[in-house]
């Protein structure tokens, strides 16, 4: 899992980016009003998923933590 942080307003972007991947990963909200949502995948996936997400910040800007992360 990760910890994905974007601006509010980025929210349906991202979201209608993430759709596009392959089912790579299934976004769940952690925080609507601050735009902090917990990203669920495959561990034998996780370089096509970074690799794609990497893809995805040329479109929408977004911080990604490991999970669980240090508040």
């Amino acid at each position: 899992m990760l910890l994905i942080r974007i601006a509010p307003a980025d929210t349906g972007l991202f979201r209608y980016l993430l759709e596009g991947g392959d089912n790579l990963a299934m976004l769940t909200v952690l925080d609507p009003k601050k735009a902090l949502f917990k990203l669920l995948f495959s561990p034998h996936q996780r370089e096509e998923l970074l690799a794609f997400l990497e893809s995805m910040r040329q479109a929408v800007p977004f911080e990604v933590q490991e999970w669980p992360f240090a508040s």
